[in-house]
């Protein structure tokens, strides 16, 4: 009886593997793009509902108050978001390392298909940490949502002392939620680049084999 050949029993393991770290991965982001959906529903329907109140004589006595809350809660609702989001584009972009180690065993079994591999064929890539966060994709929207919110909060709440007061401080929230958030995303990201680079076995300076 003909023994099996391990290489190919091997290969067709990987195969199997890379395609459920993609599925995986694909099912991360559409998780990812529902969070973000579904907080932007709830800041539209608060938008909505807030406007709607506008013209309610009952309302009318409260109207700051209730945009205060209602800032408020898009705040708690949008820092909670981004907290998430963060953690699923983490999660993205290791999947995407495993399949990069998949692609290095096939690399070193056939030097020849090098050239054509699409991806590196690393487990350093892509990477966690990017310099553009403030500005990429999700995460800008979120950013964005979540300081204007503290403005509003701020700007509100300082309003029963005065104008000048309220703009000052809304000026100063916004700015300073939108480098707070940056702060604390870049920082997050960076503790994470620095715990997986310990786990990393094929890094990019060792591409070329």
């Amino acid at each position: 009886m003909a023994k099996p050949d391990k290489t190919n029993l091997s290969a067709d393991f990987l195969i199997a593997e890379f395609n459920a770290i993609q599925e995986r991965a694909m099912g991360l982001e559409e998780i990812k793009s529902g969070r973000i959906n579904f907080f932007l529903i709830i800041v539209a329907a608060i938008i909505a509902g807030i406007s709607g109140l506008a013209d309610a004589a009952i309302a009318q006595q409260h109207y700051p108050e209730i945009i205060l809350v209602g800032a408020a809660l898009v705040l708690a609702l949008g820092v909670s978001t981004l907290k998430s989001i963060v953690n699923y584009s983490v999660a993205i972009v290791m999947l995407f390392r495993k399949a990069g180690r998949v692609r290095r065993w096939f690399l070193e079994n056939d030097m020849k298909i090098k050239n054509y591999l699409p991806f590196e064929s690393n487990d350093d890539r892509p990477r966690i940490r990017i310099s553009l966060i403030s500005w990429r994709g999700a995460e800008a929207i979120l950013l964005i949502i979540n300081a204007v919110a503290a403005s509003i909060v701020v700007g509100m709440g300082l309003s029963y002392l005065s104008q000048t007061w309220a703009a000052i401080g809304a000026g100063g929230a916004l700015l300073l939620v939108w480098l707070i958030q940056v702060w604390f995303v870049k920082g997050h990201l960076k503790k994470i680049e620095q715990q997986e680079s310990e786990n990393t076995l094929f890094p990019s300076v060792l591409n070329d084999v």
